[in-house]
This record gives structure tokens, sequence and C-alpha cells, in this order.
């Protein structure tokens, strides 16, 4: 399969949907760009390592330990009543962790 994409003047290009599909990244990804002996260069998306923390993550749980010390009045535990009401608006939602997500709008 090939697939064309332009490059900007900036010396940047889009990777066009289908090629993100196949290397299965999103706007969060990295990719690497490999040179091979023969003058090709191969795209492949970076493998993420458990050992990496994640950004997104990481920038989320700081906001929260910021917000939970800044209004500790706020913080309330979670009771057998607030867990029934829970179990009773997610009841019938089936949810499948290893359906592809849908692509997200560029």
């Amino acid at each position: 399969m090939e697939i064309e994409a332009a490059v900007s003047e900036g010396g940047q290009t889009t990777i066009p949907p289908a090629t993100r599909g196949l290397l299965r990244v999103d706007w969060r990804s990295s990719v690497l760009f490999r040179a091979t002996e023969d003058g090709n260069v191969m795209l492949a998306a970076k493998s993420t390592s458990a050992d990496e923390p994640d950004p997104v993550v990481t920038s989320f749980l700081t906001f929260l330990e910021a917000d939970m010390a800044r209004q500790p009045a706020r913080l309330h535990p979670v009771t057998r009543a607030w867990l029934h009401e829970i179990r009773i608006l997610v009841a019938g939602v089936a949810v499948d962790l290893d359906a592809v997500l849908p692509e997200e709008p560029v």
C-alpha cells in the first residue's frame, strides 16, 4: 500500500488517517522514523513502556492533588447509598474494554 502526504514549507506533514489506522496511533501517540541502509525511511509507532508515565495522566493527577489540597472540604467518602445509585445508573451498559476506540476528529 502506498499513501501520499504533502510536506509543508516548514517541513511538516500530516499522517493520513489510513496510515494512522495501520499504525494504531492517534494524536497522543509518538512515531519513529527509521532510516535503512538503502536510503529508505520506515515509519513505526513508538511502543509505550509500562515504566513511562503517561503525561496526560500525570497532568490530571497533579491537578487532582492540588485541587484536593486546596479544597479538602469538598471530598466525600463513597457511601453504600451512593454506590447503589451508581450501579442503577450503569445497569445494562455493556462495555468492551478490548474494542478499538473511534478515531478522534482532526
